[in-house]
């Protein structure tokens, strides 16, 4: 699924907080599950994230948020992005609640 790069705002671009990914309704439907309080992804090296899946969630707020998305994107350079100009990603479902990056071109 194709998501994009979020941030509140003011994020913080040495710790990595106020960044993560939003999804898009029809995506967050079909790929993920109510009854699950959070997901994992693997980064593109590898590493695992635990991400809270907060209940605004399937209302309005269809973000991923996590400090530690946030400073793997600054590691690799889609973070910070320009005004408007997010990063392209995708998210790839795997087993359970499990998904993995991957950058789009």
């Amino acid at each position: 699924m194709k998501v994009v790069g979020w941030d509140n705002g003011s994020p913080n671009n040495r710790t990595g907080e106020g960044y993560g990914i939003r999804i898009v309704p029809k995506d967050r439907d079909r790929y993920f599950q109510r009854t699950k309080s959070s997901v994992i992804i693997e980064l593109e090296n590898g590493d695992l994230v635990k991400v809270k899946v907060s209940d605004s969630f399937w209302r309005d707020c269809l973000e991923l948020r996590s400090v530690k998305i946030g400073k793997w994107m600054l590691n690799v350079g889609l973070a910070p992005w320009s005004i408007n100009s997010p990063p392209n990603l995708r998210l790839e479902p795997g087993a359970k609640r499990k998904f993995k990056f991957r950058l789009t071109s």
